[in-house]
């Protein structure tokens, strides 16, 4: 993934969770879209942990919490997943992959008046690692 290739990723994972989240915040009381992108960002803070201080990242840690927000439900709402959560891995699961099915089950219709399937599809195909490569593939600049 070149340079504009990522800054067009970038700019749509975005755009696409603002829809979602505005749509999701607007539903009752509970403000949906803040919840899964928190417990997102949690996850992904848990799994930086990981990271050596050396590596650096080639997103934010909002911007990967946003594309797993929008990915997870944009898949589950246009049942782009591979995988459908069951209560048997409940406990061996991201809990973001459990609200995200939970809400686009519920939501679908909003959802899918704000995001086309195209669009869907788009982040779907997004690869994580291409993402998060800050530049350096295997100590080298990409070119």
């Amino acid at each position: 993934m070149n340079k504009d290739e990522k800054k067009h990723a970038i700019r749509e994972i975005k755009r696409l969770w603002n829809k979602c989240e505005s749509t999701l915040n607007n539903k009752g009381w509970s403000k949906y879209g803040d919840e899964l992108l928190r417990l997102c960002r949690t996850e992904t803070q848990g799994h930086n942990r990981f990271r050596g201080d050396s590596i650096k990242r080639g997103l934010t840690i909002t911007e990967e919490a946003k594309f797993f927000s929008v990915q997870r439900l944009l898949n589950y709402v246009y049942e782009l997943a591979d995988y459908i959560p069951s209560l048997d891995d409940y406990h061996h699961t991201q809990k973001s992959v459990f609200i995200a099915y939970s809400l686009a089950n519920e939501f679908q219709n909003e959802i899918k008046e704000r995001v086309t399937l195209e669009e869907a599809q788009y982040i779907n195909k997004l690869d994580y690692c291409k993402l998060i490569n800050d530049g350096f593939e295997d100590g080298l600049n990409e070119v």
